[in-house]
């Protein structure tokens, strides 16, 4: 009987030892995976911008698909964002240029809208020599979520959203106010180490012109 009880007390023992090393095990991942993963704050700059497609093929990107949407992303280095940039719409034109301070991964709220007025000749015989002009509006919209975060010494970025931007179609000689309209809505999403200079979003808004949106991240 005593032989019994022994063998009991030394499977138990060893039963909570194996415990034991478990949990020591568990708080060493956990204790390693925090001081891998911290918080951070960083800025970040995101803006809309229209840019003509050949200016854009002229770069030569690789850029990648975003499931289910029409954009497609790709870092840029710094040649690449200057001619982008210029290329573009000049800064206080853009519709939406907008900087946030970001301080949560995965997750932190991030929205804004861009209306501007449009006015568009309308060419009628009947308007003489000075054509009424019609007034219309375009808009950019940006709704989803932003994230920073270290891992090890790297600064990580997460964007979740969607994007949208509305202008009247300039091809198009107005007559009435039925004007027809581009458009173009999708979603945004990376995942992975914040652009050195800055992370493009583009989406084709008619046969000759991209949408960009473009985020660049300072700590």
């Amino acid at each position: 009987m005593r032989t019994q009880n022994s063998s009991t007390a030394v499977g138990r023992g060893r039963f909570s030892l194996r415990v034991l090393l478990l949990v020591v095990t568990g708080f060493a991942f956990l204790f390693a995976y925090l001081s891998y993963f911290r918080s951070t704050q960083a800025s970040v700059v995101y803006r809309f911008l229209t840019v003509e497609s050949s200016d854009l093929d002229r770069l030569a990107l690789c850029l990648h698909d975003v499931t289910g949407s029409p954009y497609k992303w790709t870092d840029l280095n710094n040649s690449d964002l200057r001619a982008l940039l210029s290329a573009g719409k000049p800064a206080a034109a853009e519709i939406i240029q907008k900087q946030a301070s970001i301080h949560n991964w995965p997750m932190q709220a991030e929205t804004d809208i861009g209306t501007r007025a449009v006015y568009l000749e309308v060419n009628d015989p009947r308007q003489g020599e000075y054509p009424a002009k019609l007034p219309m509006f375009e808009t950019a919209t940006f709704n989803g979520f932003l994230g920073v975060r270290l891992a090890g010494r790297h600064l990580q970025f997460r964007v979740d959203a969607e994007a949208g931007y509305d202008r009247p179609d300039d091809d198009v000689e107005p007559r009435d106010m039925n004007h027809p309209r581009d458009r173009i809505q999708g979603k945004l999403f990376y995942k992975g180490q914040a652009p050195e200079h800055a992370l493009m979003f583009a989406a084709p808004l008619d046969d000759h012109t991209h949408q960009v949106v473009l985020f660049t991240v300072k700590e």
